[in-house]
């Protein structure tokens, strides 16, 4: 929607754009206002004082999931800022379709992430290896991308058919790693230092994405192809990891949870 309004608008576009963002978020800011409370859950048991990040920090599997999902959320960070500056100026696509990428990649999101998660339950026996192989879809699009910059086809319609189909790849792994490897982050913390653990593992998330702009825009100044293949690398390499913390993490969080028979409710959500 930003790429239309600026295409049709010019400059001023950055501003309406800009105007409708502020705006959905007091949209959003109204609508969480309005939801109800939940009602309060019964504590899960004495609080226990002490350890913190420091039984985080001896946690060797969860850190090795941690580190996992640093790999991979190095892929993430690619589709916001690398692959604008990829299009327009290493393939050079007119500015104003490379919206079309993001399009794809929310429209297939927001469609099929829900029959996606539920295929891959069915699929893989593994939380770990459903994410592997999400995280090996996104080496294999990365390393399309790569090639599609080193062929670099003529016209705008193969080079745009090119990135869409690169980018329906890493969508497609992005549908399977993400709800996968959400909730086995989740369920490999103990309850009662949940908070703690969560927390180490969303800093993998800000990691690569403070660290993605930086690496990304130096790279691509020697070479628009060398990001890409950085990132299809670290991918690979966090696919491989996970498959071989697997075994050292709790049976609970690595299975599948079976899905509640009709009629029957349970506290807690499998992804």
């Amino acid at each position: 929607m930003a790429s239309v309004v600026i295409a049709t608008a010019g400059d001023f576009g950055y501003t309406v754009t800009a105007w409708l963002n502020g705006a959905s978020f007091l949209a959003a800011g109204f609508l969480a206002a309005r939801t109800p409370a939940a009602p309060p859950r019964p504590p899960a048991g004495p609080r226990v004082r002490g350890g913190g990040y420091r039984v985080v920090a001896k946690d060797r599997p969860f850190l090795g999931l941690v580190c996992a999902n640093l790999l991979v959320a190095l892929g993430f960070s690619a589709l916001t800022t690398l692959l604008p500056l990829y299009a327009t100026g290493w393939l050079d696509v007119p500015e104003g379709l490379v919206g079309s990428a993001f399009l794809l990649n929310t429209v297939l999101c927001a469609a099929l992430g829900v029959p996606v998660a539920a295929l891959t339950r069915r699929c893989f026996a593994t939380r770990p290896r459903a994410a592997a192989v999400g995280a090996a879809l996104f080496s294999l699009s990365f390393l399309a991308q790569a090639a599609l910059g080193t062929v670099r086809p003529h016209g705008v319609p193969l080079l745009l058919a090119g990135l869409l189909g690169a980018v329906f790849v890493m969508t497609v792994g992005e549908m399977v790693y993400t709800p996968s490897a959400g909730a086995l982050s989740q369920f490999a913390a103990p309850q009662r230092l949940r908070g703690r653990y969560l927390a180490t593992y969303q800093l993998s998330w800000s990691l690569a994405y403070a660290l993605g702009p930086a690496v990304f825009t130096s790279l691509l100044i020697v070479d628009g192809r060398l990001p890409w293949l950085l990132v299809a690398t670290t991918a690979a390499l966090g696919s491989l990891l996970l498959v071989r913390v697997e075994r050292h993490l709790p049976a609970g969080a690595v299975t599948f949870v079976p899905a509640p028979a009709p009629g029957r409710t349970t506290t807690t959500a499998a992804k």
